[in-house]
């Protein structure tokens, strides 16, 4: 008469039940149930390489900043007062020219220039945007503020701002130079209007004389 079989005591496991990365050597992590890979799978979640030494700014992000001064001196060299007055001068005097005759009177060659160079900063922000989003993966954060949000301009700049403080407790320091920036374009803008007004109204007044 055989003896019966005893089967042989489990070994114990060598490393502990866990989600360690997957032994296929795909980025996913595999659940290790302390003797073998089992099917359960999920993705790895993000290393992120941020310390004290890693940069928050670059020269991209203060190029999206800086870069709309450009149009702002532009529109503050132009004579915005003197396009007003010679619009509505044509209307007042020349009364049987046609309403789109006198008001293409504005669309001087620098009036032109003013309008493709706010096209043209608005495409570079947007590039600049990208080149930032591409720069921050770069040196380590693994959650970055969408580079397409830029197509709002501000938008970018805000939420890039606080994406990259929530991770470093720095980085706002772009938001304090784009308020500059902003209230310099509003003085710029305000004086503008204030020439056009006082341009204007002296213009109605001779008019008014005659």
């Amino acid at each position: 008469m055989s003896e019966p079989l005893i089967p042989e005591p489990r070994k114990t496991p060598a490393v502990g039940p866990g989600w360690y990365p997957s032994p296929t050597g795909t980025s996913e992590l595999r659940w290790w149930d302390g003797y073998q890979w089992t099917e359960h799978a999920m993705a790895s979640a993000p290393v992120s390489r941020i310390g004290p030494s890693t940069p928050v700014y670059n020269a991209f992000i203060w190029l999206i900043v800086l870069v709309p001064l450009i149009d702002t001196v532009a529109l503050a060299m132009l004579n915005f007062g003197s396009l007003m007055t010679d619009s509505m001068r044509a209307s007042l005097y020349n009364p049987g020219a046609s309403r789109y005759s006198s008001t293409s009177m504005m669309y001087t060659p620098g009036y032109i220039a003013v309008q493709l160079i706010g096209l043209a900063i608005y495409a570079i922000i947007v590039v600049l945007a990208y080149l930032d989003w591409k720069r921050l993966g770069t040196v380590g954060f693994p959650r970055r503020f969408h580079w397409a949000w830029a197509f709002l301009s501000v938008v970018y700049v805000i939420g890039r701002s606080v994406v990259v403080r929530q991770q470093t407790g720095r980085g706002l320091a772009v938001i304090w130079v784009y308020i500059g920036v902003f209230v310099i374009q509003l003085i710029v803008i305000g004086v503008q209007v204030a020439s056009a007004i006082g341009s204007m109204t002296q213009i109605v007044q001779q008019y008014s004389r005659t």
